[in-house]
């Protein structure tokens, strides 16, 4: 893999991390 094709696919990690914990910490609040 290239280093951009790495950094898009932990760009894209990070990013399905992120949602998944705002996820759970907003079905928390309600």
């Amino acid at each position: 893999m290239t280093k951009l094709e790495i950094i898009l696919f932990i760009t894209a990690v990070v990013s399905v991390i992120t949602t998944m914990v705002l996820y759970k910490e907003n079905t928390k609040n309600k």
